[in-house]
């Protein structure tokens, strides 16, 4: 698709508003790549978006626990009563 970028820029037309000739885009020839290829682009995608959500999910929860150790091991090397 980028490859037709300029293609696509040919397409609008107009001095003031910049308009689309709709019957040149919608003759337009679009690939699409073969059903193996997109079930790989699917797969990658789904395993990237399992990734930001454990992410999104775990990090919160690993900032608190670092937070609790942190305050404990100052507790430690701070608490001069023993």
């Amino acid at each position: 698709m980028l490859n037709k970028i300029n293609l696509i820029k040919s397409f609008f037309h107009g001095a003031t508003i910049q308009h689309p000739n709709m019957y040149e885009v919608l003759h337009m020839n679009i690939l699409v790549p073969p059903i193996k290829t997109q079930e790989y682009i699917v797969s990658v995608l789904d395993k990237f978006s399992t990734l930001a959500t454990s992410i999104k999910d775990g990090l919160p929860k690993e900032i608190v626990l670092i937070t609790k150790q942190y305050e404990y091991y100052r507790e430690q090397l701070l608490d001069f009563k023993k």
